[in-house]
């Protein structure tokens, strides 16, 4: 088997993110006040997105640094192999894109996309020589992605970058896991490598990073004990509790933080009946914030954007036998809304990544892990998700 595991609360705590591994990895209607605490900013309406030409395989992540313009990565499995995906969206359309190959690989995947501009965007992921996983790593210099140097510890033959963030063009983490967390900081020239033993060892850390000294980390405990927060003042890494991280089957899966507020997002499967789980930090201490599924069981979240301090978008999946595949959560600044998320009809669908570029304007990817797979786009207009690809 190849490739690496990246906990997703989908099920139990084990479940792999990496979907070329194994397949895996209540719709309410929305009151009309709902609509009304979206602001009405600048952002493409529902009529201005065209229907998308099929990309193939599955989209871990997407990152939006302008309404004209997108990233999402993901993979492809085929029988043979497994390919990694780059899809843009240039305003019009989503297409894929070809990307280049590290010398030597037999398979690819890519796991996290971060755009502070149109011309600057990390990707990473990992990649499979038959003998090594090593990281896959990839440069958006506004003209064509490249491959970069990223170091590794010497005789190492497992690692993969599970989620890169940037505050600026000279400021971005990436984090993989070795063990304890291995770190790696780009400082605009170079990456470089960045020990951080006291932090433990965390499953699938997430990142959102706001400036230079002031960046968040997420994941799990790999015993399954709680979730895992971790924050960078500028100097050090240091562990951050939370109100569940000492909850066993508790995990947080994505985040997202705009100046001193962040939202965390994941779920809860501690009775083998998965919720939703979100917390926010505002500035001091996190607190649980109720979602809007209350009392559903088989629902988590996967990622998070927040267009302000004040509203965010979250989506995920729902799993069971009531309405499984695609979910989603708006936040007010007071309360979580379950949206009517469509789902195609076909396969069990999930959304794994979304970025808002203002609160009438969010891309969300996903789609229905395993073999030959489709992936899955969607876009918010402020009041309504539509199903694009």
């Amino acid at each position: 088997m190849t490739g690496m595991f990246w906990t997703r609360m989908w099920g139990q705590i084990g479940q792999s993110r990496s979907l070329r591994d194994a397949p895996r990895r209540l719709s309410a209607t929305p009151i009309v006040a709902l609509c009304a605490v979206m602001v009405a900013l600048p952002g493409l309406a529902s009529a201005d997105v065209r229907a998308a030409p099929v990309i193939p395989g599955a989209l871990n992540s997407v990152s939006c640094p302008a309404a004209h313009a997108c990233w999402a990565v993901g993979q492809w499995v085929s029988p043979a192999s497994t390919q990694a995906v780059l899809a843009r969206w240039n305003g019009v359309t989503w297409a894929r894109v070809s990307l280049p190959i590290p010398r030597g690989a037999k398979s690819a995947d890519l796991f996290s996309v971060s755009c502070v501009s149109t011309t600057f965007c990390w990707a990473v992921g990992d990649y499979d020589t038959s003998s090594k996983i090593l990281p896959y790593v990839l440069k958006w210099n506004g003209t064509a992605w490249s491959l970069a140097a990223f170091p590794r510890p010497v005789n190492t033959i497992h690692l993969a970058p599970s989620s890169v963030s940037c505050s600026s063009t000279a400021d971005c983490w990436a984090v993989q896991v070795f063990g304890s967390p291995l770190l790696e900081h780009w400082n605009g020239t170079a990456w470089r490598m960045v020990t951080a033993a006291a932090l433990g060892q965390p499953i699938d850390p997430q990142l959102s990073c706001v400036k230079a000294n002031d960046c968040w980390m997420v994941g799990a405990h790999v015993d399954g004990s709680g979730t895992f927060t971790a924050h960078w003042d500028g100097s050090r890494w240091s562990v951050v509790q939370t109100p569940t991280s000492n909850l066993a089957s508790h995990v947080l899966s994505g985040i997202s933080c705009l100046r001193a507020a962040c939202m965390a997002v994941g779920g809860n499967g501690a009775r083998a009946e998965n919720h939703p789980l979100a917390q926010r930090w505002n500035g001091s201490a996190w607190k649980i914030t109720s979602t809007g599924t209350v009392g559903t069981h088989h629902a988590t979240l996967n990622a998070v954007s927040c267009i302000t301090g004040a509203k965010c978008l979250a989506v995920g999946a729902r799993s069971g036998r009531q309405s499984p595949g695609a979910f989603s959560e708006l936040w007010d600044g007071a309360h979580w809304h379950t949206l009517t998320t469509p789902t195609p009809s076909t396969g069990l669908n999930q959304l794994r990544g979304v970025s808002c570029v203002t609160a009438s304007d969010c891309w969300a990817v996903g789609g229905i892990p395993g073999v030959n797979s489709g992936s899955l786009i969607e876009h918010w207009n402020g009041s309504a998700w539509s199903i694009v690809n």
